[in-house]
């Protein structure tokens, strides 16, 4: 998976929730 740089912190956010 690749995440934009400002993007990063709201993906691992969603990853934290979704797992």
């Amino acid at each position: 998976k690749k995440y934009d740089p400002k993007a990063r912190k709201h993906v691992a956010y969603k990853e934290t929730k979704l797992k």
